[in-house]
């Protein structure tokens, strides 16, 4: 069988494929590993998340400052008029921090999509009354408190332990009994209607509302005009496509960015195609190598400032070594008399005059790894990819972490040249 790792079979085309290990790849490819250093650096939990949620705001105005300076000399008489659906022409309106200002867009969106959500439940609850005339006489305050009541029986259900999966009349029943004992909140008439049979005309398009938090639902609630609820719902999304828009096109800036230090030059845009004139402007304008030994100095300065522990090579062979030493009765102070101060002072200085000259050494090294080439693309690599996360999103983080994955590199040349790609498709 096929789990034997002494048999052999064959596809259609010919391809020979053993027992255990499947299909053998056409083509073996080498994966640049992480150099133990950065390894030793990325074991401090949340350094580079910290570090990066420290650098946010001068990366974020750094790249807003950059595709500014783009604008201005690849269109020098128009930057002005260009498209607002396609370039970030916030960019020209002076922020003092950016960072801020898509962080709060972020936050805004959120809310926007909290409030459509209310607003499109509360209009649906408002319908499904309005099918009884004799509910037409519900004012936008008593329809403001059975909405509070739905999202407050949701919870209710939501957290009880009942054995039907459906909101039912017995459950209905369960919870109005509590809010009239007042261990639940809210009024049990309005406009002289029973709120208990108001709630039974709802039961059936209970579980296509949403748990939320009441929190969440009261800040909405009261600005839910029921007579204007398509006005108000087509302001909200018309808020939401601009902010939206406006993140979207902030990302891509920064995205771009991003790429830049990562040795990866793009057009900042996605629908304007790149040219010479965007690596003409990153080799004139961008000195990538200056930019990134600065970060890399300031990531090793946090570091140091927050005590964060990491080895380079050798230095755990080190400590081992100074372990070792101290187990010889030349330098263990084991083997002393705690009342022999003087031997005890000199093993305890002779031993630091052996190890002194590597530690010093050491000590060195250290100074330099973070700068070293094989180390700082790494570096560089694991700072912006926090700072993506944190900027954009985890796709923008697995993104960025593609530029130091030379598999991926490798794949996409084959990709890309149709020559290759055929003799991978044709190989038997």
């Amino acid at each position: 069988g096929l789990n034997k790792k002494d048999s052999i079979f064959y596809t259609l085309n010919k391809r020979e494929v053993l027992g255990g290990t499947g299909i053998l790849p056409d083509i073996k490819m080498n994966k640049d590993k992480m150099p133990s250093f950065v390894g030793s650096l990325w074991k401090s939990e949340r350094l580079f998340v910290s570090f990066a949620e420290s650098i946010y705001s001068s990366i974020t105005n750094n790249a807003i400052s950059m595709y500014k300076d783009y604008l201005i000399n690849r269109y020098p008489n128009s930057y002005s008029k260009l498209d607002s659906n396609i370039f970030y022409l916030d960019a020209f309106k002076g922020y003092d921090d950016y960072s801020e200002r898509l962080s709060s867009s972020k936050n805004l969106i959120m809310d926007l999509n909290k409030k459509l959500a209310v607003t499109q439940e509360a209009d649906k609850i408002y319908k499904q009354l309005n099918k009884y005339e004799k509910y037409q006489n519900l004012t936008n305050k008593d329809l403001d408190n059975i909405v509070y009541h739905v999202y407050n029986f949701k919870d209710y259900f939501s957290s009880g332990d009942f054995e039907s999966k459906r909101p039912t009349s017995k459950i209905l029943k369960a919870y109005i009994e509590e809010v009239k004992n007042g261990l639940q909140n809210g009024p049990l008439v309005l406009a002289g209607h029973d709120v208990y049979q108001i709630m039974l005309k709802l039961l059936g398009i209970m579980n296509s509302i949403e748990l939320r938090k009441l929190d969440d639902s009261d800040r909405f609630i009261d600005e839910v005009n029921y007579g204007e609820v398509s006005i108000i719902i087509n302001d909200i999304q018309n808020k939401l496509e601009s902010i939206s828009k406006q993140v979207r096109l902030q990302g891509e800036v920064i995205s771009w960015y991003i790429g830049i230090l990562s040795h990866n030059i793009t057009s900042p845009h996605l629908s304007v195609p790149v040219n010479e004139y965007d690596r003409e402007f990153v080799d004139k304008n961008i000195n990538i190598k200056k930019i990134n030994k600065k970060m890399a100095r300031s990531f090793k300065n946090y570091i140091e400032k927050y005590s964060f522990e990491y080895k380079i090579e050798g230095e755990r062979e080190f400590d081992r070594l100074k372990d070792a030493l101290n187990s010889y009765e030349d330098f263990s102070l084991d083997t002393l008399n705690s009342s022999n101060f003087f031997q005890s002072y000199f093993k305890k200085k002779k031993f630091k005059k052996t190890v002194r000259d590597l530690e010093r050494f050491l000590l060195k090294k250290k100074e330099v790894y973070f700068f070293k080439d094989e180390n700082l693309d790494w570096i560089i690599n694991g700072i912006l990819r926090e700072y993506s996360r944190i900027s954009i999103g985890n796709m923008e983080a697995v993104k960025t972490s593609l530029y130091v994955d030379s598999q991926y590199y490798d794949s996409m040349e084959y990709l890309l040249d149709l020559n290759k790609y055929n003799d991978v498709l044709n190989s038997q």
